[in-house]
């Protein structure tokens, strides 16, 4: 994914170690839509709903503090956005069972977020250090 970034001032060790975590975090990102796609199938069958839910939250949790580090800022600021939605569902549903007209926000919102990791994984990383 493409997009700004600064490392003019950055260390080549530091830079280079970066790049490293980078790449480990494009080469989990199949596993990682995978995980959510399969908490949202859950969701949309009202199967374990509150436990779904709570794993969409986390998962977007993580990727809001993880994907900026790394620059990929749009994924941090869409996983941002996602969680806090589906821990209302969550919330939601420890007291009643999952009703479509809440889910669709988190819904759109995860799918958003499920395109962008999968546009990622489609794009060539861009270099942090120079060559």
């Amino acid at each position: 994914m493409s997009g700004e970034h600064h490392s003019e001032k950055m260390p080549e060790s530091m830079c280079r170690g970066i790049e490293t975590l980078r790449v480990k975090f494009v080469d989990e990102m199949a596993s990682r839509i995978l995980f959510i796609e399969a908490a949202v199938a859950e969701v949309r069958n009202y199967e374990t709903c509150t436990e779904a839910a709570s794993a969409i939250a986390i998962a977007a949790h993580n990727l809001a503090g993880l994907a900026p580090s790394l620059g990929f800022e749009e994924i941090g600021i869409v996983a941002a956005e996602t969680e806090p939605l589906w821990e209302k569902v969550r919330e939601n549903t420890l007291l009643r069972q999952c009703s479509e007209s809440e889910l669709q926000p988190a819904l759109a919102k995860v799918e958003a977020l499920l395109d962008l990791l999968e546009k990622t994984l489609d794009e060539e990383p861009f270099a942090l250090c120079a060559s």
